[in-house]
């Protein structure tokens, strides 16, 4: 959005009687489909920000309907984020408070008084320039041999693994895959996982759940198992070759892609046993190096196991 509202029209506030002086003296725009808005910055752009005031006197300045900065009688004010940690959010706060705010880590972080914190779930409280409950933020560490022992249970499925991408240069074919997986009636093959390399896809933890399945496979018919998740590990990470008429006609996965795909997913199935949580000082605020296990897709996979 800020993009193209470099010059939003939003002038910062100090205090409560800033923002109540601003809302008094804002004419609302009727002929609204619900009750008559004020803009809190040019009135052409009333649906992206606009003030409004609460029937306990707060004040709230509103980024399209999150309230994302409200200012209390008694001096108090509370600043938190919509669900997702935006630039937008992020320049929002900085327009209506003055307080440096930024995108870090795949959150907002906000300073006041020299002190940074996150901006979590909940709101965070400001008086008289003072946070009033920063965070500790946690980062993870990698416990020394945890990553090595639990990859020593699919020892025998990386070595098939292994062994199959230095015997087949030349990839998977789609004949392969519509071998060994059913189709279903729109004529796709459910059971071929090809987002196992994306964890923002919606699809990412229940096609996880079913490819620690086959690689899990004790049976006697274990390398029929182990060869579909190569070929899923062939569709999520490998190359896909084309036929002549643009159509996929397979996919390449070399020993390299495979072992470094299969340790990055290896870690995240059994990040419990790899990581140890350690919460940082207030107002240290630093890049988690394994954050992205602990978010999107592999949230919603441990929260299901």
């Amino acid at each position: 959005m800020y993009g193209h509202h470099r010059n939003s029209g939003i002038s910062w506030m100090r205090e409560y009687d800033h923002a109540l002086h601003k809302y008094e003296n804002t004419k609302p725009i009727r002929g609204r489909v619900k009750e008559p808005m004020r803009p809190l910055g040019q009135r052409k752009s009333v649906d992206a920000y606009s003030i409004v005031k609460r029937e306990d006197g707060a004040i709230q300045c509103v980024l399209y309907q999150t309230p994302v900065v409200t200012w209390y009688p008694d001096g108090l004010i509370e600043v938190r984020k919509d669900g997702y940690a935006t630039t937008s959010t992020a320049c929002f706060i900085e327009e209506v408070t003055g307080f440096s705010s930024r995108i870090f880590n795949h959150s907002i972080c906000i300073t006041v008084g020299g002190l940074e914190t996150r901006i979590g779930d909940g709101a965070i409280q400001i008086r008289e320039g003072k946070i009033l409950n920063p965070l500790q933020d946690p980062t993870h560490t990698l416990l020394r041999g945890a990553t090595a022992k639990v990859t020593k249970r699919y020892a025998e499925f990386i070595k098939y693994g292994s062994a199959l991408c230095r015997l087949k240069p030349e990839g998977f074919s789609i004949q392969e895959a519509e071998e060994l997986f059913t189709k279903d009636d729109k004529g796709g093959m459910p059971d071929l996982l090809t987002a196992l390399h994306r964890p923002d896809y919606n699809q990412f933890s229940s096609e996880l759940g079913k490819f620690l399945v086959y690689i899990s496979d004790t049976s006697e018919a274990k390398y029929i198992t182990y060869n579909k998740a190569m070929l899923c590990m062939a569709w999520s990470y490998g190359a896909s070759s084309w036929g002549t008429n643009y159509g996929i006609k397979g996919s390449k996965l070399d020993e390299h892609t495979f072992k470094n795909a299969m340790k990055y997913l290896i870690v995240g199935i059994h990040r419990n046993e790899v990581f140890k949580e350690v919460l940082r000082d207030v107002g240290d605020v630093k890049r988690d190096p394994y954050l992205k296990y602990f978010r999107q897709g592999w949230k919603k996979y441990h929260l299901k196991t």
